[in-house]
């Protein structure tokens, strides 16, 4: 009996020193994990701002105004200038289309940007707010201050419904030069400073950093996404579904970005729609860079995605 104790004791002391050793092993590798794991974070960090550095661009983005615009300003909705001799541009059936927005490229001062005449966006005003190719790039390079808004409307034809994303009798804009980041050569080079510095574990994508998608979320792709949605012209495209352009896709400028515009909760009494693209999407035109410089608006590319 005596001897059968003494075995159990001895097992017991084993088993208590075993299990120090392994409880001491585990906090030792959990340590070292959450170490790594912070230094992961701060190396994301540093990536993200050095990639930001490098890929900013100049660009305008602009706020909308609760005035009415002449027919000469830089707006979203309303009337539009129309030179005397010309109609409302129509699409291939023949229906009139509705502005959805012009600049008065006087107000824009980029290197790829006409610095004169007014640039314009019309869309058929069907459910799909002229989605499959009902749509027109216009560009007035010169302007005749002798045309009316009377002038304008007179070639209106009245229609049953419209279902113009721009609600109410139209906005000004209100610029301001600012800058973008963004795009594929973003992710391409935080890829590429991130192996620089993981070279025993290089990534192919974006998305293979072994962190959670919450984190890595949190650290980068929130605020990329936060930077490239609002009302722009130039800089990085935002969409809610995705970039519907390949990656040979020539439309490599982003000539207008138009996003949902509203305030407080549709549900609320003082809920106010200015733009509104399906459920609270948004709208993007896209131009070769030199057929912009050339002032070639004959190819664009326009589309619109929502939630």
């Amino acid at each position: 009996m005596l001897e059968k104790e003494g075995f159990l004791q001895n097992i017991e002391k084993i088993f208590e020193k075993v299990k120090s050793k392994l409880c001491k092993s585990c906090a030792s590798e959990g340590t070292e994990i959450m170490l790594e794991k912070e230094k992961l974070v701060q190396n994301i960090e540093k990536i993200f701002e050095k990639v930001k550095k490098e890929t900013t661009v100049s660009m305008y983005r602009f706020s909308l105004l609760n005035e009415e615009p002449t027919i000469y300003d830089s707006c979203v909705g309303g009337v539009g200038y129309v030179p005397k001799n010309e109609d409302i541009p129509m699409d291939s059936k023949g229906n009139q289309l509705r502005l959805l927005a012009q600049i008065n490229c006087e107000d824009i001062d980029l290197e790829e940007f006409p610095n004169a005449g007014i640039l314009q966006f019309w869309i058929l005003h069907d459910e799909l707010a002229g989605l499959y190719d009902d749509f027109k790039v216009v560009y007035h390079e010169k302007i005749d201050k002798a045309v009316t808004k009377q002038d304008v409307l007179s070639k209106f034809k009245p229609t049953l419904e419209d279902f113009n994303p721009v609600k109410g009798e139209g906005y000004k804009i209100f610029f301001k030069k600012s800058f973008d980041y963004g795009g594929k050569k973003f992710y391409d080079a935080f890829v590429k400073y991130y192996n620089e510095i993981y070279s025993q574990n290089p990534i192919k994508y974006f998305g293979e950093i072994p962190i959670s998608y919450n984190e890595l979320n949190n650290l980068v792709g929130r605020k990329v996404f936060n930077q490239n949605m609002g009302h722009k012209i130039g800089g990085f495209p935002g969409f809610i579904q995705g970039d519907p352009r390949r990656c040979n896709d020539a439309h490599d400028y982003l000539l207008f970005q138009l996003d949902s515009d509203f305030d407080g909760l549709s549900f609320q009494d003082d809920f106010k729609e200015r733009v509104m693209w399906g459920d609270s999407g948004i709208g993007n035109f896209f131009i070769n860079k030199e057929k912009l410089k050339a002032k070639d608006f004959s190819d664009v590319r326009y589309y619109w995605d929502c939630g």
